[in-house]
């Protein structure tokens, strides 16, 4: 059995001017990032993420995510310095770079997709994307003869339930689309997804850190100094996102309804 753990980055909101977000407002871009995993594997790097926890913050309790804050390292005592976040995430996308596992993320640029009006809706933004994280996992399931279930699980929500309500009929409008799908009939993904609080999933913050680092490289597309700082830490298990007869299929973008 496989366990595909997602998590998003980015406004929900639909965008109808062109400019990018980096600090809370409405984003450009939102993205969901997965990990497709076995659940031995989950087991088999246990110790491994509690050496970073326990070397990288100061409360070994915290979350390995992609948003981590400066006052939560360690690293005046690990690594000599008064705060490196750059440092902290390099250790994690090595961590993933080494896990057995298979990197999934798409890509949705807001201001195409609203503008064109191919969304209009929150749910419609999620929907989309769903779809197209959907398809790239069933499409490396068909391509690897796997036919194994799959379960799939996404973070909580801070906001509350209405965004789990919204994340839940989605995903499940996602799964109702059946040109999506090339592998048994979509019957390997669970009927329903499982929201779970990521303080206490393991695969749920490596999801979120995979949301947020892609996230990050394309909202700083007018940056392209800050793009390079960014794609350090996404090259470091690029290898990991599906790739299929030198396609990257792993990474989509969402530029038009799957029909």
């Amino acid at each position: 059995m496989y366990l595909l753990y997602i998590d998003d980055s980015g406004t929900c909101e639909l965008k109808k001017d062109e400019s990018y977000n980096t600090n809370g407002g409405n984003s450009r871009c939102f993205v969901l990032g997965g990990i497709l995993i076995k659940a031995h594997e989950l087991n088999r790097i246990e110790s491994e993420i509690e050496n970073i926890r326990n070397d990288c913050l100061k409360n070994s309790l915290d979350e390995i995510k992609y948003s981590i804050k400066n006052n939560q390292l360690n690293c005046c005592i690990t690594c000599n310095q008064n705060s490196n976040k750059q440092c902290f995430k390099k250790n994690i996308a090595n961590l993933i770079n080494n896990i057995d596992c298979t990197v999934f993320a798409t890509m949705q640029d807001k201001f195409h997709t609203t503008t064109k009006g191919i969304v209009k809706s929150k749910d419609d933004i999620y929907k989309l994307c769903f779809e197209y994280l959907l398809k790239s996992v069933d499409t490396f399931m068909y391509n690897n003869k796997i036919q194994e279930d799959t379960i799939v699980f996404i973070d909580k929500k801070d906001t509350g339930n209405n965004k789990d309500t919204l994340i839940y009929k989605a995903y499940k409008d996602a799964l109702s689309n059946n040109n999506l799908y090339k592998a048994f009939n979509n019957n390997i993904f669970s009927p329903n997804i499982n929201v779970v609080y990521s303080k206490y999933t393991t695969g749920a913050q490596l999801a979120d850190f995979i949301a947020g680092s892609v996230w990050s490289f394309y909202e700083n597309s007018e940056d392209k100094k800050k793009q390079l700082f960014f794609k350090e830490i996404t090259k470091i298990y690029g290898s990991k996102v599906y790739c299929y007869n030198n396609k990257l299929l792993g990474l989509s973008f969402c530029t038009e309804k799957i029909i």
